[in-house]
C-alpha cells in the first residue's frame, strides 16, 4: 500500500500476515495508544503478563515511547531484530484514500516488547 499510492499490493498482505504471524507466535497483544494516561497504559499491560505490541500514530508515538520505556523498568524488554525478522521499533508511513479520493498519510510506530521477568510486587523480604 505504501508502494503503490494506495493500491492495495502483494507486499502489504505479505506484510501484514508477517505481523499476524509473528503475533501468534510470541504470544502478544496490541495496545492502542491514545489519550489515556501513560500508567493507565502501563497498568493494563502488566496485568495481561504477556508480551505487547505498542502501536502509535502521528502525536501519540512519543506517548508509546515513554509507555515503553516505563514497561522496560518493570520486566519488559525489547525484542531484538534477529527474532522478528524485522527491526524495532517499526516506524513508518500509512497511506489512507478517503472517500472522494482524498489521501491522507499518518506516521506510525510499533514498539515489540517481551515479558522477561515476573512484574515485581510491592512485597519486601526480610530476614
Amino acid at each position: 500500500f505504501r508502494k503503490t499510492g494506495g493500491q492495495i499490493s502483494i507486499s502489504d498482505v505479505e506484510e501484514f500476515s508477517t505481523l499476524v504471524r509473528k503475533m501468534a507466535e510470541i504470544d502478544a497483544v496490541v495496545a492502542r495508544i491514545g489519550d489515556k494516561s501513560v500508567s493507565s497504559y502501563v497498568e493494563e499491560i502488566i496485568e495481561k503478563k504477556r508480551g505487547v505490541v505498542l502501536l502509535a500514530r502521528g502525536g501519540y508515538m512519543s506517548k508509546a515511547v515513554d509507555v515503553a520505556n516505563q514497561l522496560r523498568d518493570r520486566g519488559y524488554t525489547m525484542f531484538t531484530s534477529d527474532e522478528l525478522g524485522f527491526g524495532n521499533p517499526e516506524i513508518g508511513t500509512w497511506h489512507f484514500i478517503r472517500p472522494k479520493g482524498l489521501r491522507e498519510k499518518f506516521s506510525f510506530m510499533r514498539i515489540w516488547l517481551k515479558r522477561i521477568t515476573p512484574v515485581p510486587s510491592n512485597e519486601k523480604w526480610s530476614l
